[in-house]
């Protein structure tokens, strides 16, 4: 949910609305802030939809750890190909018949990267990649923001992070 920025501003002026009701006197001071938030993520917004719609659909192919992007692939028109750990699964890790399909499947829609999640091992996306003719991208942060030195400290950094390297990915020429 948290991975489209229009969910966020939702949530932005939730927040602003709760606090606004809870202390009457800082008005001001919440409207201010959500304004300039909000103002904050309608550029994010903007900018990751320019970026990706600059790539062309038939490249826009997504192949990640898990089924948490669906949100943002739904927000910017992004395809999601398959799935490292499936999606109605409680195990660690796929089968060997799944990562057969989706290896198979990556190879049949010409899928140029994988994307693994930050905060988890890399080895099976690694291995699928090389099966497959792909490449491994960085670490998408899906679940949680980055350390300070990450470039995914907050909201605003780990969308662009994510978009960005998700862009790269896709052969995108594009900055954001």
């Amino acid at each position: 949910w948290w991975q489209d920025p229009t969910n966020a501003m939702t949530a932005v002026v939730e927040i602003r609305d709760a606090l606004t009701a809870a202390d009457p006197e800082g008005r001001e001071t919440y409207a201010a802030n959500a304004d300039a938030y909000l103002g904050e993520l309608r550029a994010l917004d903007e900018a990751i939809a320019a970026c990706m719609s600059s790539i062309p659909e038939e490249d826009r192919k997504l192949v990640t750890k898990h089924d948490a992007l669906g949100y943002f692939a739904d927000r910017y028109d992004i395809e999601v190909v398959g799935l490292v750990v499936p999606a109605l699964t409680t195990r660690a890790q796929a089968s060997a018949g799944e990562v057969a399909e989706l290896t198979e499947t990556i190879e049949e829609e010409d899928v140029r990267t994988i994307f693994p999640e930050s905060q988890l091992p890399a080895g099976l996306e690694q291995a699928i990649a090389d099966e497959a003719g792909a490449q491994v991208g960085p670490g998408l942060w899906t679940d949680s923001l980055g350390p300070q030195d990450s470039g995914a400290a907050t909201y605003l950094d780990a969308m662009r992070f994510n978009a960005q390297a998700m862009a790269d990915g896709f052969g995108g020429d594009c900055s954001i």
